[in-house]
């Protein structure tokens, strides 16, 4: 994004609420029809940011030598008015603001009053485990205290106090180390989630050797302890274990639940584990569980409306992959209705084009599983035709295999050869001929076209079936059928069923 699109992005983020306290802010402190808020409505009024435009509708008398000023005025005055609208929704903003405050009484001399100030914000502080604000409302009373020649203050109280400093010192250091353990096992998450062998996935011993990540009473908050348990989780995850993965992700939950505080200024570690515990349901074929999640996350409210709208975009997200491993794709298709108006009106997503294409993937199954091909071949060619620069290769990968399968279904014969050999080039080039890709090609380019009766089908079908149950309880394998039960479909060509008939049938039998 370019700079000069800040003030453009800023505007264009706000919430209804949120304008208008900025201009009831405006009118309070600037003069009425002022170039300012001008400013503000011709950029309000924009789809797209069009400088020359803005400034031909400000229609000044003289012409503007420093447009950029101007810009950087208007921007500074409605992050003003966003910090004051919001100072009590979140316990940083109110106690910076608190902060503030005794910074300005300090130097008018009000020490009385710094210190009536600094006790509140130091319960708040501590309550909220805000290990920095309590360092830095410390240093205001070690600066008061001598500003009072320590009048009234025994040696015990000094000693105390800075004891009380040097623990919250420690807390706070212990847990960043948690903090940095979940980074590099992000970082390494972010290198080898979606690869499908052994040499892809070397690294990671520094977390793996730690004796620092064995004991939960190592953990000396309650905020480091929230990242002990999500550490574990998403590790345990990555490693195949997802029962202990389950373990860690309820215990997480459980902690979190305790303090439902916490939940509402931070949802965003509650949301990520409450999803990953439905996700793990559904991989153990836990499929009545995960309803009591998709009500958790629906329920869930936060202060801020981008926030907001993550927060029922992961809800959908939730509900329409259980609606895909249930095989209820006619609740599915009214759940795409949902997410559609969701994709038109949420900065989330314009801001993350990657969860667009998530929600793609997920209308794909559920058109496909309707028996609505030609609509499911529609939302597989927006992930084949978005810039691969930056973006998932396995998303690409996952929408070029099943364009294969599409154009089976659709009948699209004549397209089948050149589509597998442009799959083919794909693939071969990036390094992604794995064997589930493998053994899809294979099967398109040797027996499809030989399928001239129905006899033919079944058994080119039940060799199918063999070669990909060999691979299916492969480690890492088994990612590619995590993203569409490729067997399923495979036993309605045998059956002559359709999709939905056989998964529906699975899940009975469980």
């Amino acid at each position: 994004m370019k700079t000069s699109e800040d003030l453009f992005q800023l505007i264009k983020s706000l919430s209804r609420s949120e304008k208008g306290y900025f201009k009831k802010f405006a009118a309070l402190h600037t003069r009425e029809e002022n170039t300012y808020m001008k400013l503000f409505d011709a950029i309000e009024k924009q789809e797209v940011y069009e400088e020359a435009k803005a400034i031909k509708e400000l229609r000044l008398k003289k012409p503007l030598k420093n447009f950029s000023v101007l810009k950087s005025y208007l921007y500074s005055f409605i992050m003003k008015s966003l910090r004051m609208y919001h100072s009590q929704r979140s316990t940083g903003l109110y106690l910076k603001e608190e902060l503030e405050y005794i910074e300005i009484l300090y130097e008018k001399g009000l020490f009385k009053q710094c210190e009536k100030i600094i006790q509140k914000a130091k319960v708040v502080a501590v309550k909220h485990e805000a290990f920095p604000f309590v360092l830095e409302i410390f240093k205001w009373e070690i600066l008061i205290m001598g500003a009072n020649s320590y009048v009234g203050i025994t040696k015990e109280e000094v000693k105390k106090l800075y004891a009380f400093a040097d623990e919250n010192a420690d807390k706070y250091k212990n847990e960043n180390a948690f903090k940095y353990f979940i980074s590099v096992l992000a970082y390494k998450r972010k290198e080898t989630k979606f690869m499908r062998e052994d040499k892809d996935r070397k690294g990671g011993g520094e977390i793996q050797k730690s004796s620092f990540l064995k004991k939960e009473a190592l953990a000396r908050s309650s905020s480091a302890l929230s990242l002990f348990y999500q550490f574990h989780c998403f590790n345990y995850y990555d490693q195949q274990n997802v029962h202990k993965s389950l373990e860690y992700s309820g215990k997480l939950v459980g902690l979190l639940e305790t303090n439902s505080q916490q939940v509402k200024e931070n949802p965003r570690m509650y949301v990520v584990t409450l999803y990953n515990i439905l996700m793990t349901q559904l991989t153990l074929k836990k499929y009545n569980d995960p309803l009591e999640i998709v009500e958790k996350l629906r329920s869930l409210k936060s202060n801020w409306e981008s926030t907001q709208g993550w927060i029922t975009y992961t809800a959908l997200d939730a509900e329409m992959n259980l609606c895909i491993a249930n095989g209820r794709f006619d609740k599915g298709l009214k759940l795409i209705a949902e997410a559609e108006e969701l994709l038109k009106k949420q900065n989330i997503i314009a801001r993350h084009k990657q969860l667009e294409m998530e929600f793609y993937k997920m209308f794909f199954i559920i058109y496909f599983g309707s028996g609505k091909y030609s609509k499911a071949n529609i939302y597989l060619n927006k992930i084949i035709n978005y810039p691969l620069v930056g973006f998932r290769i396995d998303l690409h990968v996952f929408a070029r295999i099943m364009s294969l399968i599409v154009h089976f279904e659709l009948g699209n014969t004549d397209l089948l050869t050149y589509t597998v050999k442009s799959t083919y080039r794909f693939l071969y080039k990036r390094k992604r001929l794995y064997k589930f890709e493998t053994i899809i090609l294979d099967f398109v380019k040797a027996k499809l076209s030989k399928m001239k009766t129905r006899k033919e089908q079944i058994a080119a079908f039940k060799e199918l079936k063999t070669a990909a149950e060999k691979i299916a309880n492969d480690t890492y394998e088994s990612q590619a059928f995590m993203n569409f039960d490729f067997i399923s479909w495979v036993d309605s060509k045998i059956e002559g069923r359709s999709f939905e008939e056989i998964l529906k049938r699975k899940i009975k039998a469980i």
